[in-house]
């Protein structure tokens, strides 16, 4: 496995072998990582964007430079949707982000704005009864809510997250998700079992990821 090396001697520049390595130089640094011939190289207010070499003796680096406030104001662009209609977060984060592109939606539980849950049924003797299908389909609702507010909707996610706390209810929410989505154009899922979540009567949580429409 290659590294690349630059020295500062002109044109000059060598290969070693090796897994990282940061050198300063005045308002240069290098990097190195031996990772398939990958290289990043910076300087100060310049990023390396793109590199290109073959390992072996007068091999060339070809690094296309960027400045990096070009690449902070990309960075940066990006909008927080925080939605009255639906329950609040429980520490500072938004329901979304909207970055580059794409939203970013938190995870969404059946919990509803004054703190009750969708899916749950308090009954007088103190016994809970928890449904998975109502939570997923609620969960999945909020998720469309929270998706419109920024300018989209279901049919533009392209990746989900699932925690369940009990895998039991696989086949359940399974029902649910499958009137909403097919194979063929919904979004990649992930389906993990977890020990618990926020609040005892949550069965369910999802976070998702959207393209921006157009």
């Amino acid at each position: 496995m290659w590294d690349r090396e630059t020295r500062g001697q002109g044109d000059k520049e060598t290969g070693r072998q090796g897994d990282r390595e940061t050198r300063r130089g005045g308002d240069k640094e290098t990097r190195r990582q031996g990772d398939m011939g990958t290289w990043r190289g910076e300087t100060r207010g310049e990023r390396c964007i793109a590199t290109a070499f073959t390992p072996g003796e007068g091999s060339k680096v070809v690094c296309y430079l960027q400045t990096s406030q070009i690449l902070d104001d990309v960075e940066m662009s990006s909008t927080a949707y925080i939605l009255d209609d639906r329950a609040g977060a429980l520490a500072n984060y938004p329901h979304a982000r909207k970055a580059n592109g794409f939203i970013y939606v938190s995870g969404v539980s059946s919990r509803r704005p004054d703190n009750t849950h969708v899916g749950v049924r308090i009954h007088d003797d103190g016994t809970i009864e928890r449904d998975i299908q109502e939570q997923t389909r609620a969960v999945i609702e909020n998720i469309r809510a929270i998706l419109n507010a920024a300018g989209a909707d279901l049919k533009d996610l392209i990746d989900l997250t699932v925690f369940l706390v009990d895998i039991a209810d696989y086949a359940g929410m399974n029902r649910v998700y499958n009137e909403y989505f097919n194979a063929q154009t919904g979004p990649a899922r992930t389906t993990v079992a977890v020990k618990q979540l926020p609040h005892p009567n949550l069965l369910i949580e999802i976070k998702a990821v959207a393209k921006e429409p157009g």
